[in-house]
């Protein structure tokens, strides 16, 4: 998602980029776009610029940095994840696995660009999601429309902030011209601080439109949850993730507003998605 809105927006400046991928782009080529396809783990990718944007993998660029050690490269911002502060602590150890490889990740990426005397900056959004309702929020809207309804717990209150890839994106390109973000980190949650069961709300008044959403008691659902994950399509409604509901995953966003002039957009609605 994120890495799309980097190419859009780049486009609209007239960036020269060479993208990368591992599979081919569905779109036309464009004059000012090169596209190349790989895979940051395992592949030769040949470099010859001076700045990289990571909207992907955040160890698959480090693997690449230690494997390739590109000797153009002064300039490096890329994303990482609050899911580092949110996971740590999971009872799930492959949520505290993730934290750990992001940890891990970005330390390892500090220390390539010190010993190279490059700079980097590291941003890390909260809940992603695009017009399209691609990523986390699309299975949840993918969902809805199948089943026309979709089952919360009635104290599902944590609170969000889900941001916009292209406010990401923004971001992402704002580091690249800013000396004051060098060897930062940042936060980057979206525009707007809602409760989990008004965040899907506002999602499905939007996305699916004809589903419901049906509030169940806390003892209801928990008797449920073992049932649904039965299904494929919610395997994924771990204990750890349904726990999540219930608590606040709230960031600063302060000093990417200080340093990247960050302003993201408000959560979707019915009359404004854009």
């Amino acid at each position: 998602m994120v890495g799309e809105a980097v190419r859009l927006r780049a486009a609209q400046m007239r960036l020269q980029l060479t993208c990368l991928s591992r599979t081919p782009p569905t779109h036309a080529e464009k004059p000012h776009l090169c596209w190349t396809t790989g895979n940051l783990f395992c592949d030769r990718i040949d470099f010859s610029g001076d700045c990289v944007i990571s909207a992907g993998p955040l160890d698959g660029l480090v693997a690449w940095l230690q494997r390739e050690s590109p000797s153009s490269l002064r300039r490096v911002v890329a994303l990482s994840s609050t899911s580092m502060h949110v996971k740590q602590n999971s009872s799930a150890s492959a949520e505290r696995e993730l934290a750990i490889r992001l940890c891990e990740a970005e330390a390892m990426l500090v220390a390539w660009c010190a010993s190279r005397s490059a700079t980097w900056t590291l941003l890390r959004p909260t809940l992603v999601y695009n017009d399209q309702f691609d990523g986390a929020l699309g299975r949840i809207v993918a969902l809805a429309r199948r089943l026309g309804a979709v089952a919360l717990p009635s104290d599902a209150r944590g609170l969000r902030q889900p941001v916009h890839a292209d406010d990401v994106a923004q971001a992402l390109l704002a580091a690249l011209g800013r000396p004051e973000s060098a060897n930062l980190a940042y936060d980057l949650p979206g525009g707007e601080t809602m409760e989990y069961c008004s965040m899907i709300t506002r999602l499905l008044a939007n996305a699916a439109p004809r589903a419901r959403v049906l509030s169940l008691s806390p003892s209801l659902f928990a008797l449920a949850g073992p049932i649904a994950r039965r299904f494929p399509a919610l395997v994924g409604l771990t204990p750890e993730v349904l726990g999540r509901m219930r608590v606040d995953l709230v960031f600063d966003s302060i000093s990417a507003q200080r340093d990247l002039d960050y302003q993201p957009r408000g959560f979707i609605t019915e009359k404004n998605n854009r």
